[in-house]
């Protein structure tokens, strides 16, 4: 699990199997280690939104946002880790630092203006950032809804009743909308970020991140957008770990809920074996073999 040359980052087992207590012997060895718990997320507030969940419930696809999420999540965790940024004089001085840096590509250019322009809260607390995300989102949505219903400015549900009585053609309308803003998320820029983070860490040789999840099949959000959210988070890890040459992310996960996971989100044109590839499964012997387990096969 530890090595960068092995894709293996999803554990997964029973209850009992081991799961958390390999994640903790990573925390009780020296390294660069980082915990993340879903309760420390703020994602409960991305489930709450009533706009959102509406629009999702119309058939926008918001896979995109939640992989911009976990993304903004784990670049975020990782330049708080890397340039110590843990208080706002220490903040300042990393975004006056990259102010004053000059690429010679324009995604690098573009990716550094994408870090200015949240360096604000990266030493904020993660739930802050998910929050801030979440905001800019539903305010462009927002705008959008009322574009598409052609009225001013209104309270979120004044627009959510305004479309709940609007035509076939006004709710196709605004699920195209919806959809537009989404699939225009800056992506891209990110993972352009992502290059720029993994050079500059890469320069400290001999320094290695790891970043564990647990805990993810706690009641923690709504089953659904949980499996929607875990399934992002799949593909996020999956993508990262092949970029990263010098951290890595580590998720542990119930073996029934991965499972639940594949069954409720993934395409049945979806190569499993993609993500079973990453995977480690754990095994625990049967209560009988437990209890015999000092004995010798014959015994």
């Amino acid at each position: 699990m530890r090595s960068l040359d092995d894709s293996v980052s999803i554990i997964v087992g029973r209850t009992g199997s081991g799961k958390t207590a390999l994640l903790e012997e990573f925390h009780r060895r020296k390294g660069l280690n980082i915990k993340i718990s879903p309760e420390d997320l703020g994602i409960n507030y991305v489930a709450d939104n009533m706009l959102l969940k509406v629009l999702s419930d119309l058939g926008v696809n918001m896979d995109l946002f939640y992989r911009m999420l976990w993304k903004h999540i784990f670049v975020t965790e990782l330049l708080k880790k890397h340039y110590k940024i843990d208080n706002e004089n220490r903040k300042n001085n990393f975004v006056i630092e990259w102010q004053r840096k000059t690429f010679d590509s324009k995604g690098k250019q573009v990716a550094r203006d994408y870090l200015i322009r949240w360096g604000d809260s990266i030493w904020q607390e993660t739930e802050h950032r998910v929050i801030e995300q979440t905001d800019s989102l539903v305010n462009s949505m927002s705008a959008q809804l009322e574009a598409a219903l052609g009225t001013g400015p209104a309270t979120v549900s004044s627009k959510l009743e305004q479309l709940h009585q609007a035509s076939q053609e006004k709710k196709i309308e605004v699920v195209q909308r919806g959809q537009q803003i989404v699939n225009t998320l800056q992506m891209n820029v990110l993972s352009d970020l992502v290059i720029l983070l993994n050079d500059d860490m890469s320069r400290d040789k001999g320094k290695i991140y790891y970043i564990t999840i647990d805990k993810l099949d706690e009641n923690w959000v709504d089953d659904t957008f949980r499996h929607a959210l875990i399934r992002s988070l799949l593909e996020t890890v999956r993508e990262l770990n092949r970029k990263f040459s010098t951290a890595k992310i580590i998720v542990a996960l119930r073996k029934d809920l991965i499972y639940r996971v594949f069954n409720t989100t993934f395409q049945t044109s979806y190569q499993g074996e993609k993500i079973d590839s990453i995977c480690l499964q754990l095994t625990i012997p049967s209560p009988i073999m437990r209890h015999f387990g000092s004995y010798r096969v014959g015994e």
